[in-house]
């Protein structure tokens, strides 16, 4: 059975790995772009290796444990916790008691006993879920109103959950699915993030060493979808691509990103969360700890920060530091010298070596995640019913976007076919 493969991304990476474990060997795997990997890929920028946006990997992804070979990357980790910065303040330092960290961290942060109580009645009640609860349940409420259902506070919120999530989640109101915010807790609270030591490239590049030296096809954009038929006898046979060329298979997955999937089915894309990742250079360190600095302050241009060389050295040239700085929301007119001294400024404000931070490269991800407000899923239920027979779609959207949701639509889309069914 013949299996095209649109899109080598994490999620076509892992459809077509998933394929080839199960026998299956011819596929064909064809992307537009130059390199495996899509949103996560790694440029060169005068000595600097730059990834396309602030990224991670967690070792706690189910995902990752099954198709990763972690240690082949020789990855690098960041301390699990973060430091607390409000400008004018030295910074707190907040660590995970679970990996580790000093529970004398939390005791230090301004919260009442009665929240304290609720909030580790709520944390307690994600980390003892059942995986496949976690996994699959959809909340149906703003993860803001969630956690004030839970007692937390307006404070308390913007003290300790909106720095970080508001990152994880490039949603500085918080209003994404309250099950999203459940689990990157939980996987956060039990993993490391890690870097692979050349860069994120490295993950889409060991997942593509697995499959057969002629499937790749990169530099080749699918123009359209090859259906035949109508209604419920419509089926897939494949894609023509812009070259003109007609490519057939028995089995069709669409593994590209939502908007490119809406477009070839001609459908409206869904709206989409950006962020763009500045990247300064500098000859003074900043700071010591391997760790993410989150501004304290209320809708701060950077939203989070961090000295990449105290995880991983050899991001930068010998000498220099390198520190990537996280926007998210969008940024209208401002030019982006503007956004460089800002962001600095707001940086130097916590701490004051950043006024010798030299500006290396801005890094914009328009359609970085798509907006995953409660309800978001449903569209996606209609989508995949309305499919031509023979069509599977694989990708983060279907489940959470994530590395983790990337890689398991894959490997289900792989299974099903290897079943002879439906993802």
């Amino acid at each position: 059975m013949s299996t095209l493969v649109i899109g080598a991304g994490l999620s076509g990476l892992c459809c077509a790995k998933a394929l080839v474990a199960g026998g299956s060997n011819d596929i064909t795997v064809v992307d537009g772009a130059d390199h495996v990997g899509g949103r996560v890929s790694t440029i060169e920028e005068k000595g600097f290796l730059l990834d396309r946006g602030f990224q991670v990997l967690l070792d706690s992804y189910p995902a990752v444990v099954r198709h990763i070979d972690i240690d082949a990357l020789e990855p690098c980790a960041f301390d699990s916790g973060a430091l607390l910065a409000t400008p004018g303040e030295p910074p707190k330092k907040v660590s995970n008691p679970l990996l580790g960290g000093s529970i004398r961290d939390l005791f230090a942060l301004p919260l009442g006993w009665k929240e304290r109580i609720r909030l580790a009645m709520m944390a307690a009640g994600i980390l003892g879920s059942p995986e496949e609860r976690l996994s699959l349940a959809r909340a149906g409420i703003s993860t803001y109103d969630y956690l004030r259902s839970r007692g937390a506070s307006e404070k308390t919120i913007d003290l300790l959950f909106r720095p970080f999530f508001a990152g994880v989640l490039l949603d500085d109101d918080l209003g994404a699915d309250a099950a999203l915010f459940r689990y990157y807790l939980r996987r956060f609270a039990t993993g490391q993030a890690l870097l692979p030591r050349r860069g994120m490239q490295a993950v889409p590049e060991q997942l593509a060493s697995h499959l057969p030296a002629d499937a790749l096809r990169l530099g080749e954009k699918v123009e359209r979808l090859l259906i035949e038929g109508d209604g419920g006898q419509a089926r897939c046979h494949g894609a023509i691509l812009t070259s003109g060329e007609e490519l057939r298979a028995d089995a069709v997955v669409l593994a590209t990103d939502a908007h490119a999937a809406c477009t070839l089915l001609g459908e409206k894309p869904p709206a989409f969360r950006e962020t763009t990742a500045l990247y300064f250079r500098s000859k003074t360190s900043l700071y010591s700890e391997p760790m993410l600095v989150l501004p304290t302050v209320r809708k701060p241009l950077v939203r989070h920060f961090v000295q990449l060389t105290n995880i991983n050295p050899e991001l930068a040239p010998d000498g220099e530091h390198l520190v990537s700085a996280s926007i998210l929301n969008p940024t209208g007119k401002t030019t982006q010298k503007e956004l460089f001294e800002t962001a600095q400024a707001e940086i130097a404000s916590i701490f004051p070596a950043a006024a010798n931070l030299v500006s290396l490269k801005a890094i914009r991800v328009p359609q970085a995640v798509p907006d995953q407000k409660p309800g978001f899923w449903d569209r996606w239920h209609a989508t995949l019913r309305s499919l031509p027979q023979g069509l599977l779609l694989a990708g983060d959207y279907l489940h959470q976007a994530s590395i983790q949701g990337a890689m398991e639509s894959g490997t289900k889309a792989g299974q099903a076919i290897l079943a002879g069914g439906k993802a």
